[in-house]
């Protein structure tokens, strides 16, 4: 698919129209997101659904160690907990393997891809350091994430329709909880 000159902004519409779209899907299972038949889950947020991206691009972050995912996986897998993440949770109800982490090029992204940044912020690592106001943890912001996400979609989709065809039954799932930042010198 030719590069689009849409802005990250159309895009989190895009984004946050598909979820409005998901509180229509009818169910009264106890695997409710199943019913709704998602073939594919793309992730943007940090860490509460960071599936091993930060661990790619720092591996010295205290995620790349145990005992953070040994109980479960019996290695690191990057994920800030010691089990399943939300988003684990959402692929299993929904009948569908783990998310892999974008960052992670060898991983098969036919079920969707993680775009999360353990500590990544809504607003750009240069908009904050312009600020004086550190962020600690990366520099993928969520703006880098949605870059990431139109570059996935570009190298999947032909055009537009090709497009709109492969991503009809995903799930387009978008957190960012707080992240305490401080102001240089202080």
């Amino acid at each position: 698919m030719a590069p689009s000159t849409k802005s990250p902004s159309s895009i989190v519409l895009a984004v946050l129209l598909v979820l409005v779209s998901v509180i229509g899907c009818p169910s009264s299972t106890a695997h409710l997101l199943k019913t709704c038949m998602f073939d594919a889950i793309y992730q943007l947020g940090d860490s509460i659904s960071d599936t091993g991206n930060l661990i790619r691009q720092n591996p010295n972050t205290p995620f790349s160690h145990l005992p953070y995912g040994e109980t479960l996986f019996n290695k690191s897998t990057g994920r800030c907990s010691n089990g399943l993440l939300m988003i684990d949770y959402f692929a299993l109800d929904a009948g569908l393997p783990l998310v892999n982490p974008y960052l992670n090029k060898d991983a098969l992204t036919r079920h969707g891809v993680n775009f999360a940044v353990a500590g990544s912020t809504a607003l750009s690592s240069q908009l904050l350091s312009q600020k004086q106001i550190l962020s600690p943890v990366t520099n993928s912001s969520l703006n880098q994430q949605l870059y990431w996400m139109f570059s996935h979609f570009n190298s999947i989709c032909y055009n537009q329709r090709d497009c709109n065809e492969k991503l009809r039954n995903a799930l387009f799932l978008a957190d960012l909880s707080t992240l305490v930042l401080r102001k240089q010198g202080a």
